[in-house]
């Protein structure tokens, strides 16, 4: 007996609707948290803080493939997030108790080439799970 069932149209739209307003959601999130002033994020671990950015970034990259970008424009999904992590950067150097980074800049480059290469290798696999989604 096979176990490969197709999920429906009306499924996979449903679960990108949900993930594009779970993505909006953590835009959001991420948005406050990094223009919020003098916010720490205590931890053992040593520059954690390129690690949250990193997968911030990698969610949002990912995320948006999922829900609402198709393949054609994930290279301009990508130079927009790009240049949202370096907007933001600057931005936190007017915002008291902030900093720019450029070494932050890069954690979020870095993420978003993850999440859209995390993107590329699913769809080319065509999971069971997540392919459906982002044809």
């Amino acid at each position: 007996m096979s176990r490969n069932k197709t999920v429906s149209p009306q499924t996979v739209i449903r679960i990108q609707q949900s993930i594009f307003w779970g993505w909006l959601f953590s835009l959001g999130l991420i948005l406050y948290g990094s223009l919020s002033p003098e916010v720490q994020i205590k931890t053992q671990i040593e520059n954690s803080d390129k690690i949250l950015h990193a997968a911030a970034y990698t969610w949002l990259a990912l995320g948006a493939r999922i829900s609402f970008i198709p393949p054609s424009f994930s290279v301009r999904l990508g130079i927009g997030l790009i240049f949202l992590g370096c907007a933001v950067e600057f931005v936190q150097s007017l915002i008291p108790g902030r900093f720019f980074s450029g070494a932050d800049m890069l954690a979020n480059a870095l993420g978003v080439g993850l999440g859209l290469a995390l993107a590329a290798l699913i769809s080319r696999k065509d999971t069971r799970f997540l392919g459906p989604f982002i044809k």
